[in-house]
């Protein structure tokens, strides 16, 4: 097991319980904040630190899944309120959703982002990678091929 970096806070976006246990369970060298719903992850964003954020996109407790990132309670929606807040421009940001739709449109819409969808990597090495070895989104091939490929948008559209 990696050592978590002291004093790191990791804020979870998800609403599946299994993936909740996993990711308290993997992450457990770290101080690991869940929220269910992007107005409880404001209100823990706006409240508390946060050294990396992991952020589902179908935010409906399994019942539905590629939800449209227009939908009110969906990762895209807290990506877009993100992307206001100047606070949170250095923040890493791993979009774990299975929607490479709606994660797609987070990754135009956040620099910061990368996308890294769960169960790809141990969660312990994303979070290593990100909080000791400081590796910056921006600069991840992933996050560029990513953002580049545009997915569900019209030539013309903007994001």
């Amino acid at each position: 097991m990696l050592s978590g970096l002291m004093g790191s806070n990791i804020l979870v976006v998800e609403d599946d319980a299994v993936r909740i246990g996993t990711f308290r369970a993997d992450l457990e060298a770290y101080s690991v904040h869940i929220a269910i719903s992007v107005e409880e992850a404001k209100e823990r964003l706006l409240r508390s630190t946060c050294d990396l954020l992991f952020l589902d996109h179908d935010l409906e407790f399994g019942e539905r899944t590629y939800i449209d990132p227009e939908e009110p309670d969906t990762g895209y929606q807290l990506a877009r309120w993100i992307s206001g807040q100047d606070r949170f421009r250095d923040l890493p940001v791993v979009v774990h959703s299975f929607n490479w739709f709606g994660a797609n449109r987070i990754l135009r819409l956040l620099d910061n982002a990368v996308y890294i969808p769960f169960g790809l990597y141990p969660l312990a090495e994303v979070a290593n990678l990100f909080l000791e070895k400081k590796l910056d989104p921006r600069f991840s091939n992933l996050s560029s091929v990513m953002r580049e490929c545009r997915i569900g948008v019209a030539p013309d559209e903007e994001d």
